[in-house]
């Protein structure tokens, strides 16, 4: 089983934001993506499965996704759901760094006025969009209402701004770390020079930048090796890898055994 991963060009390709209120029914094959996606449940049932993890769908059920998970669904019929899909440059990267920096994926429960709240906005944000008024502050500023109301129905509390730029940069490597990203790349989205995003970004991350970006990318090349029938070869450049003998000799170096042997052990593709 090959699982696809939808790029920002083929389903975000005009603007890099998108919301809709639509009916879904059925089987929503395993998948990932390269941007973030929400959806809120507002009536009907089912089951999401992110990651290994099953939740059942019922009104205010809300999945937020990251471009590390993967999942699938099988809606009732005629269940209704907000999809938003967005580039993590629309959103307060303080807020996507709360929910994200140790997670893949939120799963909540809204309901009374958070229920309300949410539906209301959401169904504000698609009319705009609908509308093809494009406004990117108002659109923005909605969007981070909506993930600012998650991020309250989960507990979280948003960092500081001290720490805003070396954010930005978690964010970029989090949405782009199966591409050949560098240091100096993500230095910049920070705003500091290279040395000293390096200095900065260990103090607050707590590991260096090379050995976060290879810590996604074993991640996400494990997901494929339990997931899919993918080979191996695949797997490696799938993740970010570039150097095929190198992936295998860390791989095992990390982890005490091999991808094969990984797979037959975690695997859930017979």
């Amino acid at each position: 089983m090959y699982i696809e991963r939808f790029t920002q060009e083929n389903e975000l390709p005009s603007y890099e934001l998108s919301c809709v209120v639509k009916k879904v029914s059925g089987y929503n094959k395993v998948h990932s993506h390269e941007y973030y996606e929400l959806e809120l449940v507002l009536d009907g049932g089912g089951t999401y499965t992110v990651d290994s993890r099953t939740y059942e769908i019922r009104p205010g059920a809300l999945l937020f996704m990251s471009p590390a998970s993967f999942h699938d669904a099988v809606f009732a019929p005629d269940t209704t759901i907000v999809n938003i899909m967005f580039d993590a440059n629309m959103c307060d990267s303080r807020l996507l760094y709360t929910l994200f920096r140790d997670r893949s994926h939120v799963w909540e429960y809204a309901e009374g006025s958070g229920f309300s709240f949410l539906e209301t906005v959401c169904r504000e944000l698609a009319q705009l969009l609908e509308n093809d008024s494009k406004s990117d502050i108002y659109a923005g500023a909605l969007l981070d209402s909506i993930v600012g109301k998650v991020m309250q129905l989960t507990g979280a509390e948003c960092t500081s701004n001290s720490a805003d730029a070396i954010q930005k940069a978690v964010i970029y490597i989090h949405s782009n770390f199966t591409e050949q990203i560098t240091l100096e790349a993500a230095a910049a989205v920070s705003g500091y020079s290279p040395s000293y995003f390096s200095e900065r970004f260990r103090s607050y991350v707590g590991t260096n930048f090379r050995e976060y970006l290879i810590n996604l990318r074993f991640s996400h090349a494990k997901k494929l090796l339990k997931y899919t029938d993918m080979s191996v070869t695949e797997i490696c450049f799938e993740s970010g890898f570039n150097n095929y003998a190198h992936f295998m000799k860390s791989f095992k170096t990390r982890y005490k055994t091999t991808p094969i042997a990984y797979r037959k052990q975690h695997g859930e593709v017979r």
